[in-house]
């Protein structure tokens, strides 16, 4: 019974959401916007300093962020889809006194002895991060050619959708590159 309330409320939700989508999608439509992401400018964009979220929308003659900034689309050359691994090392310290109490317990004061020293390494864990960025390279309006760089905070797959968009909007072609550094 509670599977089938789960069920309704989770269908309930993806309406919701579909709708919110569609409304904001025809909205767009109305003002010209063929694709919209968000995301945080990395470096590239003169007066938006890096870390400050971003709001990019392209158009059919235009690229903006946050409406502020405008680069025409025959100054745009192309977006690019970056990947970066990043491999995040973390340490986990073992509890000492937690394994001597167990070893102890269990086989009286050798084992406390040893459940101890079993607890003196730190234990080691690597994680590999993939973070998609994409790369926006146009020229200025002094004609010197420039690459913004901003993190999307979507999967891999989204952000090369919107790449695409993006590239097939303004007639570009579509590049896909993996960065792979260690932190």
């Amino acid at each position: 019974m509670a599977l089938i309330w789960i069920l309704m409320i989770m269908a309930c939700l993806l309406a919701v959401t579909v709708s919110i989508g569609l409304i904001i999608s025809k909205s767009n439509k109305s003002k010209g916007i063929l694709g919209q992401f968000q995301s945080k400018h990395v470096c590239g964009i003169p007066n938006l300093d890096s870390g400050v979220g971003a709001d990019i929308k392209i158009y059919s003659d235009k690229l903006t962020i946050n409406d502020t900034q405008i680069i025409p689309i025959d100054r745009y050359v192309q977006a690019r889809c970056l990947l970066a691994r990043e491999l995040k090392l973390s340490e986990k310290q073992k509890s000492v006194i937690l394994r001597a109490v167990t070893g102890g317990m269990l086989l009286g004061p050798i084992g406390a002895i040893v459940g101890g020293m079993s607890g003196l390494a730190n234990q080691s864990k690597q994680d590999e991060i993939l973070q998609p960025y994409i790369q926006v390279v146009y020229f200025d309006k002094n004609n010197e050619k420039k690459e913004a760089l901003f993190l999307t905070g979507y999967s891999y797959d989204f952000t090369k959708g919107i790449v695409r968009l993006f590239n097939e909007s303004a007639g570009r072609e579509t590049n896909v590159e993996e960065l792979q550094y260690e932190i």
